[in-house]
């Protein structure tokens, strides 16, 4: 099972849960009236208030905070193609449907601007007053009656008074993800998230991101199933691919070392650095396939054939890699072999991008194990200089068998 194009392993997807069957509101009705009212006051055109109702008209018991829609939208459209056409809101979508196993969509969860009918910068003409955006947010808040918000956007007026503002994201990899904060004595789970623009469209080679993201939709979902009864409960691998990417301290678990001597460790350094400096135009490759070929101590002139590589043949080499040896790592490793694979223009992507999708999620985490051979296949590995065809590389994936004992 994939999301976001990246395979999610059963670490993640095991989380999911079906959304509890929920019924409109007062609250929603209202809601809905005060983006009309806001929206006609400044003049904005009938088909992007339309469009607006139509986000914020799912169900109360969660909300999804964005900020500022991009320069332009097809408010013409159709909502489908709408959402379609951008990839935060197809994003969104995507992310909703997942971590609800379905039974939730953009349809039925609702998505607010923060800035609402605000454009991309505040400095272009056309902003609306953004304390009155700051207060239709509150309001809308306080109507729904949320039991979850996904704290998507972020602001920096210094504004902290606001109701709005205490659903703000914090950054990517904040931890703990998850605060409660009481509105008329009655707690809301804040998901501290971040825009999903950051993962799909700024951070296209981040796996931690993407993961993060997913992780965040779970938990809402989540913590809607079980009524809270998770809360604070987060998993190790969650805390260590959060402060991975905040940068707060530099988390390291002892099974994610190679098992190496300091004397190999070193030698181990100057390969790996060699190498990382010889493919600068793939630096996306996962760094778990490097370390890989680092501690194979391949010679010199192995070391220079990889560089030689134009980065398409870079990139069959990692293949290759993957399908010719024990495979020791856990997710994120496929999960960036994958970002990279969208990107390139290898000529069976195609074919090798479901492929990778079903081995990532059948894994059962995310980190790398070096002590456990999760995935074997027959044959032995081919040389550098003696590179298989792209053919013989979808056929190596086809026949890749998972050991049962790590699996699910």
């Amino acid at each position: 099972m994939s999301c976001l194009d990246v395979p999610v392993p059963d670490c993640i997807r095991r989380q999911a849960r079906k959304s509890p069957f929920r019924f409109l509101t007062r609250g929603d009705c209202v809601a809905l009236d005060l983006i009309r009212e806001f929206g006609a006051e400044f003049d904005r055109p009938a088909n992007e208030i339309h469009k607006a109702c139509m986000l914020a008209s799912g169900y109360w018991d969660l909300i999804v905070i964005l900020e500022r829609p991009r320069k332009s939208h097809p408010y013409n459209a159709s909502f489908r193609d709408f959402v379609q056409n951008c990839d935060t809101l197809k994003a969104v979508d995507e992310l909703i449907q997942f971590a609800s196993k379905g039974s939730r969509s953009i349809h039925t969860v609702t998505v607010l601007d923060a800035f609402s009918f605000s454009p991309p910068k505040p400095s272009e003409s056309g902003s609306l007053p953004t304390l009155r955006c700051y207060e239709l947010a509150e309001n809308i808040i306080k109507h729904k009656g949320p039991k979850v918000v996904l704290c998507c956007w972020s602001d920096k007026s210094g504004e902290s008074s606001l109701l709005s503002h205490k659903f703000m994201s914090q950054g990517v990899g904040t931890w703990p993800p998850c605060e409660k904060i009481a509105i008329e004595g009655t707690d809301v789970l804040a998901i501290r998230s971040f825009h999903p623009a950051t993962a799909v469209c700024y951070r296209k080679y981040s796996p931690c991101t993407r993961m993060i993201l997913i992780y965040h939709f779970v938990l809402a979902f989540g913590y809607l199933s079980d009524s809270g009864r998770s809360f604070g409960n987060y998993p190790q691998w969650a805390e260590y691919i959060s402060q991975k990417k905040s940068g707060v301290g530099k988390p390291r678990p002892t099974n994610l070392r190679l098992s190496l001597t300091s004397k190999s460790s070193e030698k181990c350094d100057s390969r790996l650095q060699s190498i990382e400096q010889a493919i600068k135009k793939v630096e996306c490759i996962p760094e778990t396939l490097v370390n890989d070929i680092a501690a194979q101590h391949l010679s010199e002139p192995s070391l220079q054939q990889i560089r030689d590589l134009n980065p398409e043949d870079q990139l069959n080499f990692f293949l290759q890699r993957l399908c010719s040896k024990n495979y020791a790592g856990g997710a994120l490793p496929l999960v960036k072999l994958c970002l990279v694979l969208k990107q390139s223009k290898h000529a069976k992507k195609e074919k090798m991008t479901p492929l990778l999708y079903t081995i990532g999620s059948h894994l059962a985490s995310l980190q790398t194990e070096p002590s456990i051979k999760l995935l074997t296949v027959a044959g032995a590995a081919h040389s550098v200089v003696n590179q298989p065809s792209q053919d013989d590389l979808v056929e190596k994936l086809e026949r890749l068998t998972m050991s049962k004992s790590y699996l699910r």
